[in-house]
């Protein structure tokens, strides 16, 4: 993973979370996207076929969190958390502006 060989290179040593293995639960969601400074609409992957397919028509932030504790893998992605915020690496340089 690119995100991850960037920290390393940067002396950190990264907690990788896999939220396909151990979803977020909807509290987490909320507070992740606080760090993100994003809505809930923002994080989703609307491209991805799994959301065109159930979800493509939703508008309130509910929805889009309902969708995200449902379907993990549409949640946009790596998030990076340091020091009480957050940050969408992508593409994965921008990783470091985490770290500023």
């Amino acid at each position: 993973m690119l995100v991850t060989h960037i920290l390393e290179e940067n002396g950190f040593k990264p907690i990788a979370v896999n939220y396909l293995l151990t979803p977020l639960n909807r509290s987490q969601l909320k507070e992740l996207l606080i760090l993100l400074n994003l809505n809930a609409k923002d994080m989703v992957r609307k491209d991805d076929p799994i959301f065109i397919e159930n979800y493509s028509k939703i508008v309130e932030q509910d929805e889009y969190l309902d969708a995200l504790e449902k379907f993990p893998i549409l949640m946009q992605r790596p998030v990076v958390v340091y020091k009480g915020k957050a940050i969408i690496a992508r593409p994965p340089q921008k990783v470091l502006d985490i770290l500023k």
